[in-house]
Parts: structure tokens; C-alpha cells; sequence
């Protein structure tokens, strides 16, 4: 009875939460935990290439290498990696030429992007990275102004033996030089197109629109900057430059949209010509004659003096002089008959 009991609480708990439980809790830890650990090692990948790439010298290589031809080799190596970094860049060299360095730049920045953003699928984008790096060694194998001291490394052109084969061997032969550097245009271009998922047209945009946004910022914070500077004649020039700047473009943007555009309002310089001077008036600073006159702190003996004198009014209230005072006389005890009482109106 009690496991049937733990067991329906469990599935009301699952039903609650969704399927969010505690074993996909544990799940999705371990996944992020392989997450991480692959994104470490492409940068590791990518970081070894690149160095070994740019030390290496065929004199490296070892003499049981198959493709060594330079002998006795450096001892100790200049590469960085060391003999394993000079075998490692001749394959890449021998295999894609320059495009190596494309390789590099993609393991590292697949790398960061899957460290910071763990959902990104590397293994989905496989096809588009192989099209990518194929169709640039085969650009750099059809180009005839850089790399051309290549075949000092013992390699069949800048874009190695894949590049020769696929470039030179079969799109050259088959399409020309025009027709074969658009064809790679187009697949390279794709490839980086599908392999980082940017698009070039809504990039193009969002660059536009934020170099727009930090120079609207800029000079709004310049104009606040002179606003703070400036005195008050100064800040309403300020002010009317820039209200005449708004306006100006209000004004461009009716006549795009093809609306009428109000005339201006101007005055002839005949009537302006016998008006006074404008003059500027500091409407937070009062005049002389309302400032009210500093008042003088009372001394001690004024409070005492001010003090005293309620009292004193006083005790002369309460003399009296019994002098002149006359007692009512005793006729005022009689007893007055109400009825032979007169009213006050005889009529």
C-alpha cells in the first residue's frame, strides 16, 4: 500500500510539474555538462591548429614522414606545437592549402558559440562546414594574385590538393575562369550563409540602423552638453537651431510622402525694422524693492521684557476701586403683580 501510494504521488507530481521532474533535471545538467566539454575542446582544436599553422616550416617535420623532402630537420622544431604541430598543419596544407585558416576560425568560433550557447547544433551544420571550407580552397586554388611562393611547401597551389582536383582539374576545365569563380562565389557564400545562420541582407540592415542610432545619441548628447554650458541668450539660439533643424526635416519627409507642405510664415523686414530689440528677462530673480528687509534676531532681555508684560497687564486688571460703587436700594426684593403689567404695545 505504501509504494502504490509513493507511486501515484510521483505520477501526480509529473502531471503537475508537466514532465519537468527530477530526472530531467538531472538530464539536462549532464547535457550541458557535455556541452560544455565539447565547446572546450573545439577551442582547444581550434587554437592548436592556428598556432601550428602559423610556425610551421617543412623543415619540421620529421625524416620518417612520407612527404618529407628537406633533410636533416630542425632540431629542436620551430613550430609551436612541436613535431606534432608540424605533421598536424603539413596535412591540412597538403590536404585544403590556405583554407586551413578557415578550418581554424570555424572550430573557434563554433567553440565560443556552443560555450555561450549551448543549444546551437554543430553536428547539423557538418555538411554546410565541409561545403564551406571545400569551395574556399578551390577560390584560393583559382586565384591568380596571392600565394604564390606555395609550392616552396611542397603543396600543389593555395588550395592544396582538394582545391587542384575539384578547381583547377574539373570546374576550370568544364566552366572557365568566369563561369567557375561564380559558380564558387555562390556555393562559398551559401555555405556561410547556411553554416552560421546570419543573413547578410538583415545584418546589413541592423548595421545601418545602429550606426544611425549611436549618431542620433551622440548628438543628443553633445546638444545636452552645449545646453548646460551655455547661458540663457545662448541656449535659445540652441533651442531655435534646432527647432529650425525639425522642421526642416518634418519638411522633407511630407514632400517623400507627396503632402502639401504649409508655408512658412515670414514677416516683411519693413515691419521688423522699427520693433524693439528683444530683450531677455531672468523671471527667477526678484527685484530689488520686493526683497523683504533681513530681520534682526531679538535679544534675551526683549524676550524677557515681551515675556512680562501679559502679566503685568494683569495684576492691573484685577484692581478694583470700591469707591464710587452705590448698593441697589432694598425695593427690588418687592413683589411685582404680573397681571397688572402693561404690555409695551397700547395699541
Amino acid at each position: 500500500m505504501l509504494g502504490k501510494g509513493l507511486e501515484s504521488n510521483t505520477k501526480e507530481i509529473e502531471r503537475r510539474a508537466g514532465g519537468f521532474t527530477i530526472g530531467t533535471v538531472a538530464r539536462s545538467a549532464k547535457n550541458s555538462a557535455w556541452n560544455e566539454v565539447f565547446a572546450i575542446i573545439l577551442l582547444f582544436a581550434g587554437t592548436l591548429l592556428f598556432f601550428a599553422l602559423i610556425s610551421y616550416s617543412p623543415r619540421d617535420l620529421p625524416s620518417w614522414v612520407p612527404w618529407s623532402y628537406l633533410s636533416p630537420p630542425n632540431r629542436p622544431p620551430q613550430n609551436f606545437i612541436g613535431p606534432f604541430g608540424a605533421i598536424f598543419a603539413s596535412v591540412f596544407y597538403l590536404l585544403i592549402g590556405a583554407a586551413s585558416y578557415f578550418l581554424a576560425a570555424v572550430l573557434l568560433g563554433f567553440g565560443a558559440a556552443k560555450l555561450f550557447y549551448p543549444r546551437l547544433r554543430v553536428i547539423a551544420r557538418l555538411p554546410w562546414i565541409v561545403l564551406f571550407i571545400v569551395s574556399g580552397a578551390c577560390l584560393l586554388q583559382l586565384q591568380t594574385r596571392y600565394f604564390f611562393d606555395w609550392k616552396k611547401l611542397n603543396v600543389q597551389g593555395p588550395g592544396g590538393s582538394i582545391g587542384y582536383v575539384f578547381g583547377k582539374k574539373l570546374l576550370l576545365t568544364a566552366m572557365g575562369d568566369v563561369g567557375s569563380m561564380i559558380l564558387l562565389a555562390g556555393i562559398y557564400l551559401s555555405a556561410l550563409i547556411l553554416m552560421t545562420g546570419l543573413r547578410p541582407i538583415h545584418l546589413v540592415r541592423e548595421t545601418v540602423v545602429g550606426i544611425r542610432n549611436g549618431v542620433a545619441r551622440f548628438r543628443e548628447w553633445r546638444l545636452r552638453r552645449e545646453m548646460r554650458r551655455a547661458d540663457i541668450k545662448e541656449q535659445l539660439a540652441i533651442s531655435e537651431r534646432e527647432l529650425a533643424k525639425q522642421t526642416r526635416s518634418l519638411e522633407k519627409q511630407l514632400k517623400k510622402k507627396g503632402a502639401p507642405v504649409p508655408e512658412r510664415m515670414l514677416m516683411p523686414p519693413e515691419e521688423l525694422a522699427g520693433r524693439p530689440k528683444p530683450k531677455v528677462v531672468d523671471t527667477t530673480a526678484l527685484p530689488e524693492g520686493a526683497l523683504m528687509p533681513q530681520r534682526k534676531k531679538p535679544s534675551l532681555a526683549e524676550l524677557h521684557q515681551t515675556k512680562s508684560k501679559p502679566a503685568i497687564a494683569l495684576a492691573e486688571a484685577r484692581k478694583f476701586d470700591a469707591e464710587p460703587y452705590l448698593l441697589p436700594s432694598i425695593d427690588l426684593l418687592d413683589e411685582h403683580d404680573p397681571e397688572g403689567r402693561g404690555g409695551a404695545d397700547s395699541a
